[in-house]
């Protein structure tokens, strides 16, 4: 299913009902209100819908594909640290499907939206280096919403499990963690990929 993105622009006074309705804290609240006047701009980048084509380079270090997204802020655990699941691995230029996948209920957990996009939508969840592939390419989309990439999961020294997101705040675009073991609000998506991939010889 693909997901239009152009075809509603909120005003800041709604952005904010949005917000309140999902709980956001007063920070999200604040930065709501000035999303709305970037969704022109979000949608000059964005193709037709939520499907993207992109190619991952694995020549490329983890820094190298932070650096290219040219963050205002970047989480250190995660520079500094690699995931205990879906580590970056692969070989040469890959050419990637992937799919911003966005659930219709106020709250969700890591759990019921990995079942949703595995065995419902059979998509792979996507991992660190497709977040940070999407995040170069596209890097005034998480302006409108943070995205969550699920396949990459790090582990802190207490043992609490967290994943890497993109999100902005009124200081800049964000590359951050969150903790993956609880529940997700409405205003986030999930990035997801297609099955096939390619190898660009």
């Amino acid at each position: 299913m693909n997901y239009k993105l152009t075809s509603f622009r909120p005003t800041p006074e709604q952005w904010i009902q949005m917000g309140v309705n999902l709980g956001l804290a007063p920070g999200h609240l604040n930065q709501a209100a000035l999303r709305s006047l970037s969704l022109e701009k979000i949608s000059e980048q964005l193709p037709g819908n939520s499907v993207f084509t992109l190619t991952i380079d694995y020549s490329k270090t983890k820094a190298d594909m932070i650096a290219a997204g040219n963050y205002s802020h970047a989480n250190n655990f995660l520079i500094e640290n690699e995931p205990v699941e879906g580590k970056i691995k692969g070989a040469g230029v890959v050419k990637v499907t992937l799919e911003l996948v966005c659930f219709d209920e106020q709250m969700i957990s890591t759990k019921e939206a990995v079942r949703r996009i595995t065995k419902e939508r059979y998509l792979l969840l996507a991992g660190v280096e497709h977040l940070l592939a999407l995040g170069a390419a596209y890097p005034d989309i998480q302006r409108g919403f943070p995205i969550v990439a699920l396949g990459s999961v790090w582990r802190g020294p207490g043992g609490d499990r967290s994943v890497a997101y993109l999100d902005y705040w009124r200081d800049g675009r964000d590359l951050d963690m969150d903790w993956c073991d609880g529940d997700w609000r409405g205003a986030y998506r999930f990035l997801a990929m297609r099955k096939q991939s390619a190898l660009i010889l």
